[in-house]
């Protein structure tokens, strides 16, 4: 299928806080002048073979169109962590409107930075971009660190050089700044997330860590912004759930650490963002915001994931308030969700001011076999969000390989459940194409052709990463896309609540960044409207206590809206 770029995106400005888009009134376009790109170097496709680009079926694979079928440099190391990574963070990191990317592989070599061209293709830029990471990436998150308006990579890795951060330079290029923001982690690192925890303005970071020690080290978790680019180890103000010995701990009796996934999410609506912590061994947490000063860890017997690696939350009810599926490890055969002491995937369900209850089996979502990277997305523009999960796992060393221990999980199907409207979804990703058995680990989903619905980005272990393309499941129901632009120190506007009318139903998506396993879908929301021909009202609640609000009425269907704080 021929792709073009058929939807305008309208830059909304409004001189108060009440306005009209898309429908006419008082907003007005505005015209952007774009930097000129660098050099580029296309990377040669190879090892495509097994790809099936047709388009008939909703989904298909592009990657070999894309131009992303390359074989990532091998590497010496193998060990579980570096087994475990690979994510995908999604950023328009040069400013021509264009959505591009930061892929890790996990084993196989360094992260690798692709810049998304006008028909949709990805040229590699990593060298010229002067991206040298000095050890083998885990995952990445795009964020405006030092608050000069253009978002810089942030790098989890192994060691010794367990974090790097590269200033974006405003030109396609990048400089290493790891040092002058005062972060400095001496553990291993995965996920990252960011969010704005004491409400001053700026953004926060949360790093996940796995298999680490915290008997001789219990900080180097959450950096809290002191607003001049640099970053202070605040960790003492949350307890982070740890297990005594077990997995390849070398100190049985030492409090060791198994979280994978942060995600920055006010789930008691007091717009405070909370931390919903997804971790191994039974370790996942809900840490609740205490007002910026600390995280009161507000964990239940409710929750009972016995293996959460990845992460997703969004409003998949349509209720008001924010849900949090865990993916986990469940049967590789799928007529018994059991595996070993392992039960599946859960989706805890909030039910108003953070009081959860188990809806797993309601929602008919414990199965992912091995799951790793999971996303809420609508797939199919009907106004509620599907989920996708991807699977995968070798074993823990080329021994465990070469034994066959984990060979039940090596060609596991991605899951793909399509939200039914009434709190049950229906897995039908062989059904509509979303075929994908390979190592998947981190995942994004956002709509990268702007064609007007979302696509599926995967990082592969020890691979390229694979594009699931959207050709045709919306079948032309409508939809509407919002980008905020906040004030300088959030630019993004992350923790900004966005909230839609539509056939008097109201539907509310809210801003994150750091929000899935060792990646970061763009900070935008994307509702899909089904068959209405306008939006009845639009609202913005903006970061903060401030209470800052825009509101807008009769907006068409079909946009991409940008829409700037009142105060910029």
């Amino acid at each position: 299928m021929e792709h073009t770029l058929r939807l305008a995106i309208t830059l909304i400005v409004t001189s108060n806080l009440t306005g009209c888009g898309g429908g006419g009134g008082s907003s007005q376009s505005q015209s952007v002048t774009l930097p000129v790109p660098v050099a580029i170097v296309v990377v040669q496709p190879v090892n495509c073979d097994n790809i099936n680009e047709s388009s008939s079926a909703a989904f298909s694979d592009v990657s070999r169109s894309a131009g992303l079928c390359y074989t990532p440099s091998s590497s010496n190391i193998d060990s579980p962590t570096s087994r475990m990574a690979g994510g995908i963070a999604v950023s328009d990191y040069n400013g021509d409107g264009l959505l591009d990317f930061y892929v890790s592989h996990g084993r196989d070599g360094h992260g690798r930075l692709f810049r998304q061209t006008s028909d949709h293709r990805f040229v590699e830029l990593t060298e010229q971009a002067g991206i040298a990471s000095t050890s083998i990436s885990r995952g990445a998150a795009f964020m405006d660190i030092n608050l000069d308006g253009w978002p810089d990579l942030i790098s989890t890795q192994d060691g010794p050089n367990w974090l790097q951060i590269f200033a974006n330079n405003g030109d396609g290029s990048f400089t290493d700044i790891t040092q002058s923001t005062g972060i400095n982690l001496t553990k291993p690192a995965f996920s990252v997330a960011a969010g704005d925890y004491d409400l001053d303005g700026d953004l926060d970071l949360f790093f996940a860590h796995w298999l680490t020690n915290n008997t001789d080290n219990p900080l180097e978790y959450l950096w809290q912004n002191q607003g001049d680019s640099s970053f202070i180890d605040d960790s003492q103000t949350l307890e982070i759930r740890t297990i005594k010995g077990t997995f390849l701990a070398e100190n049985r009796a030492a409090e060791m650490e198994y979280s994978f996934t942060p995600i920055f999410a006010d789930i008691n609506n007091d717009r405070y963002p909370d931390m919903l912590l997804t971790g191994d061994f039974n370790s996942s947490q809900i840490l609740v915001n205490n007002n910026g000063v600390g995280f009161v860890d507000m964990t239940t017997d409710v929750f009972t994931d016995k293996a959460g690696m990845g992460a997703a939350v969004a409003d998949y009810d349509n209720d008001g308030d924010l849900d949090w599926f865990v993916s986990a490890i469940g049967d590789p055969i799928a007529n018994n969700v059991e595996f070993a002491a392992y039960s599946g995937n859960r989706l805890y369900q909030n039910q108003g001011m953070g009081d959860f209850i188990d809806a797993t089996n309601e929602a008919g979502v414990r199965q992912a076999y091995w799951g790793w990277g999971s996303c809420f997305a609508d797939f199919n523009n009907d106004g509620y969000q599907d989920l996708f999960v991807v699977n995968g796992y070798d074993g823990l060393s080329e021994e465990d390989s070469a034994r066959g221990i984990y060979t039940i999980f090596n060609d596991n199907p991605a899951v793909l459940y399509i939200n039914n409207g009434d709190n049950t979804f229906t897995e039908r990703a062989t059904e509509l194409g979303a075929v994908h058995t390979q190592m998947g680990r981190g995942l994004a989903c956002f709509d990268y052709d702007r064609d007007g619905d979302q696509d599926m980005f995967i990082a592969n272990s020890g691979a390229a990463p694979t594009i699931l393309r959207n050709n045709h499941f919306a079948q032309g129901q409508h939809f509407l896309n919002i980008r905020l632009q906040g004030l300088a120190t959030n630019p993004q506007a992350v923790g900004a609540r966005v909230y839609i009318t539509v056939v008097d139903e109201e539907r509310m998506i809210e801003l994150q960044l750091g929000n899935n396993y060792l990646s970061q879908n763009p900070v935008e929301a994307h509702f899909g409207v089904g068959s209405a021909q306008q939006i009845e009202s639009v609202r913005i609640e903006w970061p903060g206590l401030g209470g800052d609000i825009t509101e807008m009425e009769n907006v068409a269907v079909d946009q991409f809206l940008v829409i700037p704080h009142p105060d910029r």
